[in-house]
């Protein structure tokens, strides 16, 4: 009964200027209509709450300002009433999955608990909608989609098709921790397209964010900076457009970001340093331009070993601070790029340096000794080091 009247409600409130419906106003529907556009405004001020991101204490804003509402005023405080009003968006498609077709359809906003267990169904319905989902390759909830439990060769094998009536945290590549949404792994080509939804940032208990090799395009949502949990990023080989958003600097716990052959514009923004767990950087095959990040230098106690900028468009030289500040480097790769000027005798402070690839760009000078035994790629005009 209470999920009839659910679906009534919502079919009242965001059909009629959806489908172009027009009605004519008499006593009874123009006291329906001011009821609707009041129900309306107060959606309105539910979204504009929702951009407040996460607490400080990692929570949703959303799980607090819905606690006792009903599962329609969750889903309004996620999404943007515009985006629910389209039809052919994936957050009404998902909203729509929910309240009208989902076998394991939420009961309860009692509880800061129960909101957060909507909220994490409802964003993952929004993500498979906004990532093309009826046509991904394995384990999609369309008719005719393959059988998870029999096909399944990605990181979580033998899991139930995205959309079915089993729990979420069973949904093929989706990893969970007391029934919270800890990993997202639609990896290795599974035909991902669309963007990546804003609403993403409501996942506040998300450490692994891996979706290598797809065709997800679009910009980088800075609602990613609501992430704070998050450990590993990894989009290499998609689509991604528009610059590195500063928000991806909020990722304090960040561990490895991965970023690689997309279609990256913009400078590197210069706030390494706040990515204190930082330890592999990987955004070579891009169209980055300016100067590497003097931040990367002035990571405190850095643990940062592997460095990947390679065929990008920087200028510059490799910052003075990476030489005292990187001491645990053990691969650069910055090949392929513009840069200028010579190697620092500083280098030597990289003892445990193994790899470095710096050819490809327009540097000079003579490569320091303390570069024997390191695997080296340089330009013609270095000269490689006198090692005995």
């Amino acid at each position: 009964m209470l999920r009839s009247l659910i679906v009534a409600f919502l079919l009242v409130n965001l059909s009629l200027d959806a489908f172009g419906v027009k009605i004519t106003e008499s006593s009874s529907t123009s006291r329906n209509l001011k009821k609707t556009k009041s129900k309306k405004d107060s959606k309105k001020e539910i979204t504009k709450k929702s951009k407040k991101g996460s607490h400080n204490d990692g929570s949703s804003s959303c799980v607090r300002e819905t606690v006792q509402g009903s599962i329609e005023d969750v889903i309004h405080c996620v999404s943007l009433l515009r985006d629910l009003e389209n039809p052919d968006s994936a957050q009404a498609k998902a909203a729509d999955w929910m309240l009208m077709k989902d076998e394991n359809f939420p009961k309860s906003t009692d509880t800061e608990a129960s909101v957060y267990q909507v909220i994490q169904r409802y964003v993952l319905a929004v993500y498979y909608y906004s990532t093309g989902g009826d046509s991904w390759r394995q384990c999609g909830a369309v008719e005719g989609a393959s059988d998870c439990n029999a096909t399944a060769t990605n990181f979580y094998t033998g899991r139930d098709n995205f959309l079915s009536g089993a729990d979420e945290c069973y949904w093929f590549s989706i990893g969970c921790r007391d029934g919270l949404v800890t990993d997202i792994r639609l990896a290795n080509s599974n035909g991902l397209t669309g963007t990546l939804p804003p609403e993403i940032g409501e996942l506040v208990h998300l450490e692994n964010f891996d979706q290598f090799r797809n065709d997800i395009g679009g910009s980088i949502p800075s609602e990613i900076g609501n992430l704070k949990k998050l450990r590993f990023m990894d989009f290499t080989r998609n689509e991604l457009t528009g610059p590195i958003p500063d928000a991806m600097f909020e990722l304090t716990n960040m561990y490895q970001l991965d970023l690689k052959d997309n279609k990256l514009t913009g400078t590197i923004p210069d706030r390494f340093d706040q990515l204190t767990d930082l330890n592999k950087l990987y955004i070579g095959i891009n169209y980055l331009t300016g100067s590497l990040p003097e931040s990367l230098g002035r990571i405190p106690m850095s643990n940062v070993e592997i460095i990947s900028v390679r065929e990008n468009e920087l200028t510059g030289s490799i910052p003075d601070a990476w030489y005292g500040g990187l001491t645990k480097l053990s691969t650069l790769d910055a090949s392929n790029n513009n840069l200028t000027g010579t190697l620092s005798p500083e280098i030597e402070k990289w003892e445990n340096l193994a790899a470095l690839f710096i050819d490809g760009n327009n540097l000079t000078g003579i490569a320091p000794v303390s570069l024997c035994g390191v695997t080296l790629l340089v330009d013609p005009e270095v000269a490689k080091p006198a090692c005995g």
